[in-house]
């Protein structure tokens, strides 16, 4: 009886609240480093277009505020292009507002 009634202290006062504390931490989401550019193809995928013409097109024609590498001249767009994707659910910037 003795040892039953230490059995079920040490899960209430031990046991208990490190479980508590181990769903907490399931709970939370961990945050990735944002990345500083991204390749139209994967923007592209990101956002659920079946090909990069569309993203090309946009960086070209300055929808998005984006660069060549000088050495693949593949266009990187950097991250807070993609953020402001996210927020108009895809949708780029009017050529008024590109910079």
């Amino acid at each position: 009886m003795e040892l039953e009634v230490l059995f079920r202290n040490l899960v209430r006062e031990e046991i208990q609240p490190l479980v508590a504390e181990l769903k907490a931490l399931r709970c939370q989401s961990v945050e990735r480093p944002k990345r500083e550019f991204w390749l139209p193809r994967e923007v592209a995928q990101k956002f659920g277009f079946k090909d990069t013409q569309t993203i090309r097109g946009w960086c070209k024609a300055g929808k998005l505020n984006a660069e060549r590498d000088i050495y693949s001249n593949q266009w990187r767009i950097p991250q807070e292009e993609v953020d402001y994707l996210e927020s108009t659910g895809g949708k780029p910037r009017p050529l008024s507002q590109a910079s």
